[in-house]
């Protein structure tokens, strides 16, 4: 009992962050751009557009893939992890110069 095997407990711990840290990475990726356009006003409202616009593009070019070649992504839930793994240290520059120019009009 020795051979290949599912890697025991410890795999299933790791795999289990890895799940749950990919699915917050997905949830804020897209759910941060999505307040910020809802919350901000003015260019802010802008600058939080552009993740939508980017995650928006992204799927269009997988949707173009897919239509071409039904095989090609066939680990097409990564990609979306991996856009919203992007989008997040884009939000997160955002928000500090937003805070920052924010406290400077006070």
């Amino acid at each position: 009992m020795n051979g290949a095997g599912s890697g025991g407990a410890g795999f299933v711990v790791v795999g289990g962050i890895f799940a749950a840290v990919a699915l917050a990475a997905l949830v804020a990726g897209f759910g941060w751009p999505i307040w910020g356009v809802v919350r901000w006003r003015g260019n802010w409202r802008i600058a939080a557009t552009v993740p939508l616009v980017e995650i928006v593009l992204w799927g269009l070019k997988d949707a173009i893939d897919l239509m071409n070649d039904p095989a090609s992504h066939n680990l097409l839930p990564f990609e979306f992890i991996e856009a919203a793994v992007v989008t997040l240290p884009y939000m997160l520059v955002v928000s500090i110069w937003r805070a920052s120019a924010l406290k400077k009009q006070k």
